[in-house]
């Protein structure tokens, strides 16, 4: 009988060595190969080294864990770390695990772009030490011990799935930004009805979804416009896309709203009305529809346009289907989205690249073109062509007619009109290269181009961002969307211009 136990204990441990050593396996290449696969996407496209000092560190980190994890399944050691209180020495490593993952990345901010591979190793790495740990429960399989072997590992996969699960949701809640809780809190119909932040509209495809706690019941971004317009008051719309609207900044750090608070302060033109009428992804040719059908309605005296990136992206189509009508982004359907109730599943999934996040324009409407578009960063292999090749092939046409017709409109109704060219930052920021790339700035440089042209021409008041955005990487969030504090500098150029050469009328 002895003899019996003593080969059922020997085959437990053989078997959870087995099945801990194929976890460690597979963590420790998962480790490996989604390290090198974010560092490979970081810097596609740039001239920065691929081997940088960080990255070797935490190459030296990676491949140190490996070592360890290996040398723990040939020499089986890792199971001389489990002791009679095996269940909560595991759920404590667990708990420092995940703590160690919260707490680097805010003491090294270059490992927040690279936390998931040493999360997937964590998991794996925990799983393995799980298995190790309930083993000594299938030493006996009489059913008094297979119950407490199921209820042991129904324990330690819960109570890990409820820590996070709570962390979680009590994080967001109490820290996350309204996008965060968008995407990671707040159920589906909450997220249809009301926080959504596009809706379908007629002639103008989409545009802002009025039921937002950002959004006045125009579809703005801003506070609600008397309806008529009360005498003396002077409006002022910012046209634009994300950079106008200010993705990533509250209402009121959007340049719209500080360019108003800073004509009143400053200057004293308490008179003066800025409407953020910028929309995600919108490019020139839906600023003219909404300019044409909507702004017109509510008493624009004066457009302030800020174009730029967004008509490049509507350039990087197929040049066999390249016209006008911007079909390859111009033709949106609204879409059902389902979300996970649980905060640490969707969380997962859309960390993952699994799930779609909620909170962007792409969960909302739905692009049904089916005009070939530019996918790839260095190499548009649906087109065979490059993307600098793609924007060659599809000149500026477009945008310089859009604006064109921008400026007979609002000279048509009594408008005035202020251009301003497009700035950026060039340099990676805050791990977003999307502005490094050649072609990008290729684009941005023509659309700059024609929009000096075209003031020249017009005799239209020029603020010539491009050229006076000082180069501070503390105000841009990404290249592209500024800072709060870049919001202000753009919004302080703004308004000495309006006010030095006399565009705004005293009240």
């Amino acid at each position: 009988m002895a003899e019996t136990t003593h080969d059922v204990k020997k085959a437990s441990a053989h078997w959870a060595w087995l099945y801990s050593s194929g976890l460690l396996l597979i963590g420790d290449l998962l480790l490996w190969v989604l390290l090198w696969n974010v560092r490979s996407e970081r810097i596609a496209g740039t001239q920065v080294a691929f081997f940088t000092p960080e990255f070797m560190a935490l190459a030296g980190l990676a491949a140190a864990l490996i070592g360890l994890t290996l040398w723990g399944m040939v020499q089986q050691r890792l199971a001389q770390f489990i002791t009679k209180r095996s269940v909560l020495w595991v759920l404590g490593w667990f708990v420092l695990s995940v703590g160690v993952l919260v707490v680097a990345p805010n003491i090294a901010p270059f490992l927040r772009n690279y936390w998931i591979p040493f999360a997937v190793w964590l998991v794996c790495f925990n799983l393995a030490l799980a298995v190790l740990a309930v083993a000594p429960q299938l030493s006996q399989l009489d059913i008094t011990r297979f119950v407490r072997f199921a209820a042991t590992l129904m324990v330690m996969l819960l109570i890990p799935f409820a820590v996070l699960e709570i962390g979680l949701r009590l994080y967001f809640s109490a820290f996350g930004t309204e996008d965060e809780r968008v995407t990671y809190l707040y159920p589906v119909d909450d997220i249809l009805t009301r926080l959504t932040r596009v809706a379908g509209s007629p002639y103008i495809n989409f545009g802002l979804n009025p039921n937002h706690p950002d959004h006045n019941a125009r579809g703005y971004r801003s506070r609600e416009l008397s309806t008529p317009k009360p005498a003396g008051e002077f409006r002022i719309f910012a046209v634009g896309g994300s950079t106008t609207y200010g993705v990533g900044l509250a209402p009121d750090d959007a340049y719209p709203a500080q360019l108003e608070r800073i004509l009143h302060e400053q200057y004293g033109y308490t008179h003066v009305r800025v409407v953020n009428a910028g929309v995600m992804l919108y490019a020139t040719p839906d600023n003219l529809a909404n300019f044409t059908f909507k702004i017109l309605d509510d008493a624009p005296d004066m457009l302030l346009t800020y174009e730029g990136v967004n008509d490049v992206v509507t350039r990087l189509v197929d040049p066999a289907r390249y016209n006008g009508l911007n079909e390859a982004r111009g033709i949106w359907s609204p879409q059902v989205i389902d979300v996970s109730p649980s905060v640490l599943i969707r969380f997962l999934q859309i960390k993952l690249g699994v799930g779609r996040n909620p909170a962007l324009l792409e969960s909302a409407l739905l692009n049904v073109s089916d005009v070939p578009m530019c996918r790839d960063i260095e190499f548009c292999a649906n087109l065979n062509l490059t993307p600098q090749q793609v924007l060659e092939a599809n000149p500026p046409l477009y945008f310089e007619r859009n604006l064109r017709n921008l400026v007979a409109l609002a000279q048509a109704n009594d408008v005035a009109i202020t251009f301003s060219t497009w700035a950026y930052f060039p340099e990676p920021s805050n791990g977003s290269l999307y502005m490094t790339y050649p072609h990008m700035q290729f684009g941005v440089a023509q659309h700059n181009t024609i929009t000096r042209q075209l003031a020249a021409e017009f005799n239209i008041p020029l603020i010539d961002l491009a050229e006076t955005m000082p180069y501070n990487a503390a105000f841009w969030q990404d290249g592209l969307h500024m800072t709060t504090v870049g919001a202000r500098e753009q919004a302080q150029q703004y308004a000495a211009f309006l006010v030095e050469n006399g565009l705004i009328p005293e009240k």
